[in-house]
């Protein structure tokens, strides 16, 4: 007896949904980053990117301090204040270094093209 192949149709599923602000950024002859031959321009991280990381790493380190290091609760959360508000300008100047660092490779290799 044959097996039966199941039969595929090619228009299965939704249709791709597009993103309305991409759409009127391409409608209006601008986009997020430009490109040169080919290659995107490094992007700096914005400072809500920045915090958001800085809360992240925060949120990760109360219960290192409460449950590893044996800090109480509330040392433990001062200590992870005072940790995020040292992120902030730490996590700024490193993302600065790395957009420098980004931004001259990618000027050496439009250069080079």
């Amino acid at each position: 007896m044959a097996k039966r192949r199941k039969r595929r149709r090619p228009n299965a599923g939704p249709p791709p949904v597009k993103n309305a602000r991409r759409e009127d950024k391409l409608a209006a002859g601008e986009d997020a980053r430009p490109t040169v031959k080919g290659v995107r321009a490094p992007r700096l991280v914005s400072l809500r990117g920045i915090a958001i990381r800085a809360m992240i790493v925060a949120g990760l380190f109360y219960p290192y301090l409460v449950y590893i290091a044996g800090e109480p609760p509330a040392t433990a959360a001062l200590l992870m204040v005072v940790a995020f508000a040292i992120m902030l300008p730490l996590g700024f100047a490193i993302d600065k270094v790395r957009y420098r660092l980004q931004m001259r490779n990618y000027e050496k290799r439009i250069s080079a093209e």
